[in-house]
């Protein structure tokens, strides 16, 4: 038996003790049909990861077809109402889209949207808020039935309305309730740059010099505070390419950005 093979034994054993394998967040730009193979493919495996997956690429690119400018603080969109129902749509039809693409793969997947529960606005940046809860119950009886769990990020008010949390802020509530074995954050880049230069690793006491620095593309702070929050409640988290997910969770050397206590 190869090394790699040895490997890719050890992980999966070690994957199917847990009870929550994995949670993984997808950004826009990684919904692709790389991810839709890799679950298919964790699904044959019988490894049930969770999905939080945002929509910034496609609704940016619905907001200028209809006309609607695009404002963010630090990486963040601002969300007034105009922006907030289109975020919304958008969103429910990302989620549509690519949970078919998955089950063409593997019939494997199930969408869930409006999961997540947000204390209402904020003076900042409008429909947003902090994720303080979240339906629970729809994501394990997902899970009972042997479906991974695919969840739009957009959230529900205290008023019912609908709102438009981070993802990532999201993520990090799921992932602090579920505790799984292994946190991913999936991106059009596929981990951490300094400038030019590509990071594989890098220590808790490393990620506030460098998220204060010149170096951080704007898109990326938002997802690296979330890691480090993360960090601190005691998960360790990798950031990588949809691509390279499987390679990823099954080898020791990995193909992203590794952040470690």
């Amino acid at each position: 038996m190869s090394e790699k093979t040895l490997e890719f034994e050890h992980y999966l054993a070690e994957f199917r003790k847990a009870k929550y394998f994995a949670a993984i967040k997808a950004g826009g730009g990684s919904l692709n049909s790389d991810l839709a193979k890799a679950l298919a493919t964790l699904h044959g495996l019988d490894l049930l990861p969770i999905v939080v997956h945002g929509g910034g690429k496609q609704i940016d690119k619905a907001l200028k077809e209809k006309g609607i400018p695009t404002r963010k603080i630090d990486g963040l969109r601002v969300t007034d109402k105009e922006t907030l129902d289109t975020a919304v749509s958008t969103l429910q039809t990302v989620n549509e889209d690519f949970v078919s693409a998955v089950n063409r793969t593997r019939y494997c997947a199930q969408g869930l949207n409006g999961i997540f529960y947000v204390d209402g606005t904020d003076p900042d940046y409008g429909y947003v808020g902090d994720v303080v809860g979240m339906d629970r119950e729809k994501i394990d009886d997902c899970l009972k039935r042997r479906l991974i769990p695919i969840i739009s990020s957009y959230g529900i008010d205290p008023e019912r309305q609908c709102s438009n949390p981070n993802a990532d802020s999201g993520f990090r509530y799921l992932v602090s309730e579920f505790k799984p074995d292994k946190v991913l954050f999936l991106t059009s880049i596929g981990g951490v740059y300094r400038d030019e230069e590509f990071i594989s690793e890098m220590k808790r006491e490393e990620l506030d010099e460098f998220i204060e620095s010149h170096f951080v593309n704007g898109s990326m702070i938002p997802k690296l505070k979330e890691a480090r929050t993360l960090l601190d409640l005691g998960f360790d988290v990798q950031i990588t390419d949809s691509q390279y997910l499987l390679r990823e969770l099954f080898s020791e050397k990995g193909c992203g950005t590794y952040l470690h206590k």
